[in-house]
């Protein structure tokens, strides 16, 4: 009754309703333009390259500012059009799709990181938002039941539109990533950096003290030689990049025996596969309400709640990968599927240390936005963006001298 009581709320409609408005509104737009632009680009095999090279990792940068910038709907547009166009150029530049052909791909893409952006950007768009995520920590478990049946009310919605099982997806995003590794294709991650940066000075004319390229870029430069600088807030920041990446691991190491652990019984036992191919994709996005019960439940302590997040978040993308490249040495898909879920986990890492934490990066992007201190909020994000491109060019080019180069023996799909 409590759940049903929750459901008919007017306030949580409202709210429910108003995301759902801002992820039409960020899908169609930023779709719309990420595929004008993409059509623009594919004109130049060179310019399509790099930009697909680039794009894998760059489109995450405008949502990662949203932890630092106000303009929360603004950003997350032009998100999902890097997306749309990164999904258009991908498919039809790699895999030689027609654009027929990979429409479905691409809208389908499209609306489901709307509303991954979407669900995550609500944390700033309070009180007008949809406060999901309220009742953590405030024992009101039939709110997270609420939240989490509209969740895969959507998802399962979503699922019956496109017609495209796990299984499908996840060999198209296992060919996507073969693809790219075996051309030459790699963006050095210091081109994320660089976008990161001007982002963060476009942002310069709403300051009023010392706002400007040099100087954001020397925070950031400085949070990056924290080491170097003996000073106690320089400290402060080191301690807290080795917080967020111990608990970016942590989250990593347990999603991946989990997901392999399921793997395991989708390819060993084909009733177990006939019924859990199916459910495998209402485990995108929903599993982070999970995370939030176990605040209420007091299971875990503060210092695995940021862990837990990341491994709820990142289990979706993991286990695609892992599935999709079936075929590939186990050391190769692990690391493959560890990288595409990087992304997923420095959002989950922001979204747990900005609910329940006192220390962390995304803490730390937290404090010195809500004291007004863009520039330092800005330089946090910068500095999230280099671990985050960083990462995962280490992951990527150690799975291609191990097995993609031209010495390396390995079996491809």
């Amino acid at each position: 009754m409590a759940i049903i009581r929750v459901l008919t709320n007017l306030d949580f409609l409202a709210g429910f309703l108003s995301m759902l408005i801002q992820v039409a509104m960020t899908a169609v737009i930023g779709g719309t333009l990420g595929v004008s632009i993409g059509a623009g680009i594919i004109r130049s095999s060179q310019l399509t390259r790099a930009t697909i090279s680039f794009l894998r990792i760059g489109l995450w940068i405008p949502f990662l500012a949203v932890w630092a910038l106000p303009h929360v709907l603004i950003l997350n547009i032009i998100t999902v059009l890097l997306l749309a166009c990164y999904y258009y150029l991908a498919l039809r530049f790699l895999l030689g799709m027609t654009w027929p052909d990979a429409r479905v791909h691409v809208v389908r893409e499209t609306l489901l990181q709307a509303l991954f952006f979407a669900l995550f950007s609500q944390i700033w768009l309070q009180p007008g938002g949809w406060d999901w995520f309220s009742f953590a920590g405030k024992q009101e478990d039939a709110v997270g039941y609420s939240v989490l049946i509209c969740i895969l009310g959507l998802l399962f919605l979503l699922r019956l539109v496109f017609r495209l099982g796990f299984d499908a997806s996840a060999v198209l995003h296992g060919r996507l990533i073969v693809t790219g590794l075996v051309g030459k294709t790699e963006v050095p991650s210091i081109a994320a950096v660089i976008v990161a940066v001007v982002l963060g000075h476009s942002q310069s004319f709403s300051l009023h003290d010392n706002s400007s390229l040099i100087s954001t870029a020397e925070i950031g430069f400085r949070q990056l030689t924290s080491a170097t600088i003996e000073t106690k807030a320089y400290e402060l920041v080191l301690g807290d990049v080795a917080i967020s990446l111990l608990e970016i691991l942590g989250g990593l190491v347990l999603t991946g025996v989990f997901a392999f652990i399921v793997y395991k019984c989708l390819a060993t036992n084909v009733t177990l596969r006939n019924w859990l191919l199916p459910v495998m994709p209402l485990t995108y996005i929903a599993p982070i309400v999970l995370s939030l019960f176990l605040m209420n439940w007091r299971i875990l302590n503060l210092g695995w709640q940021t862990t837990t997040a990341v491994a709820f978040v990142t289990f979706f993308p993991f286990l695609r990968v892992l599935w999709g490249l079936r075929d590939l040495p186990l050391l190769c898909r692990i690391l493959l599927a560890g990288e595409a879920a990087l992304p997923f986990a420095f959002v989950a890492m922001l979204f747990g240390e900005t609910i329940s934490a006192v220390s962390g990066l995304g803490f730390y992007i937290v404090l010195t936005r809500d004291a007004l201190q863009t520039q330092n909020a800005v330089a946090g994000a910068l500095l999230v963006t280099v671990l985050l491109a960083t990462l995962s060019s280490i992951l990527r080019r150690l799975v291609r001298r191990l097995y993609f180069s031209s010495g390396a023996q390995a079996t491809m799909p």
